[in-house]
């Protein structure tokens, strides 16, 4: 694996061709743990980032968020349809880096129409999107 700081878990499909191998198996909270996984306990985290439908424009994304971010984890989940990208607290991505990842010319209206979801709060801009929580946990 790259010195980098992205994770990608099982099935994702890296620019470079490559299929991440699979991640462990998170394994259950034990009475008393506070283990925070899941869909059920979300909320219990500073995880902010896009979910993408699967794609070139994903990937692109998924790359760009790890340039982007500097000295952050970034962590890529495959779910088969989409990608979720993930960070604690911030990620900003510029339009230039994705533009950069596709090898051509990019609109940031094309990343709403791929965008399913995403975790935070999220201020748009021409020439970037930042994805955000005001309060912390």
């Amino acid at each position: 694996m790259p010195a980098s700081a992205m994770n990608w878990l099982e099935g994702a499909q890296h620019p470079t061709g490559g299929v991440a191998a699979a991640s462990t198996p998170a394994t259950p909270p034990q009475r008393g743990e506070n283990k925070v996984s899941g869909i059920s306990s979300a909320h219990l985290n500073n995880k902010v980032g896009p979910v993408m439908r699967q794609g070139e424009l994903a990937v692109a994304v998924a790359e760009a968020a790890e340039v982007d971010n500097p000295g952050k984890k970034i962590l890529v989940e495959d779910k088969v349809a989409y990608l979720r990208i993930q960070a604690d607290d911030e990620m900003i991505i510029h339009r230039q880096t994705i533009e950069e990842m596709l090898g051509r010319p990019f609109n940031m209206n094309e990343l709403e129409v791929e965008l399913s979801s995403f975790a935070g709060r999220i201020d748009t801009h021409v020439d970037h999107v930042r994805f955000y929580y005001t309060k912390h946990l």
